[in-house]
């Protein structure tokens, strides 16, 4: 795995500014897009993880090639090698505690999990801006686990859980079309007297 620690900015404006890279590593070789430090559904992240594939002998180089021009700060960048040994034992371990009876709809995911001490619940879901967590009803802060997942601390016990999305600034955007919508309303009925007056 590389660990990349940075930010990643494109100078270019590309649409929605996405980072395009090739990696490759020995007989590996995997093309990747993601977004930039300041996509609009950036996650702001500033660590991202690579996996640079399986092998059984030692490898001497790796190379990371960006295919946009732009911004790319680097604190650190590290290599690490995990054994996949007891790979099978470790994500048996993981699956100990999972949410169950999950329901997933249009904006809305829920689900229930049972727990014998305090964890984290990670889920699959990007961390970003627009989900709202709750557990037993109660609103909870959501964290970022994995670099880019979402997560949840909780306490030993049934819990009900419920993640909610929508998108940021749709109230925002609710309010300016309604306001629109009533300012012609009142430009049409000033037209309206204007004309009768007019007669």
């Amino acid at each position: 795995y590389l660990v990349f620690d940075g930010s990643l900015n494109p100078t270019a404006n590309n649409g929605q500014r996405m980072i395009n890279i090739d990696i490759s590593c020995g007989s590996f070789s995997r093309n990747l897009d993601f977004r930039s430090s300041n996509h609009t559904y950036s996650t702001g992240q500033d660590i991202y993880l690579f996996n640079m594939g399986y092998r059984k002998e030692a490898i001497g180089s790796c190379t990371v090639t960006f295919n946009e021009t732009g911004k790319f700060t680097v604190n650190s960048l590290k290599v690490y090698c995990q054994p996949m040994d007891n790979y099978a034992s470790r994500i048996e371990k993981l699956t100990e505690n999972k949410l169950e009876n999950i329901e997933i709809n249009s904006n809305t995911i829920t689900g229930n999990i049972s727990l014998d001490k305090d964890k984290l619940l990670v889920l699959s879901i990007p961390y970003q801006k627009g989900w709202t967590a709750y557990v037993d009803g109660k609103e909870t802060d959501i964290k970022k686990a994995n670099l880019m997942y979402s997560g949840l601390f909780l306490e030993p016990g049934d819990h009900d859980i419920r993640l909610e999305f929508r998108r940021p600034g749709i109230t925002a955007s609710l309010c300016l079309s309604a306001a629109g919508i009533v300012i012609f309303i009142i430009a049409l009925i000033i037209r309206r007297r204007r004309i009768k007056m007019k007669k």
